[in-house]
């Protein structure tokens, strides 16, 4: 498990770092990345409150 939390923290700095220049995209890959945490952390009991959740994602 440590091991897939090492290398998705290492491919999520690589993307971030690509896009450092750009805020907007840069925003845009955190928020795209928190979504897909959330997404593989729920489980099938969870999977009606998925879209309550993505959708807080969404307000600024």
């Amino acid at each position: 498990m440590v091991a897939n939390e090492v290398q998705f923290a290492l491919v999520s700095s690589r993307m971030l770092e690509t896009v450092k220049d750009d805020p907007e995209f840069r925003r845009q890959i955190v928020y795209d990345l928190a979504r897909y945490k959330l997404q593989e952390q729920f489980t099938c009991a969870d999977a009606k409150n998925i879209d309550q959740v993505k959708r807080t994602l969404e307000v600024e």
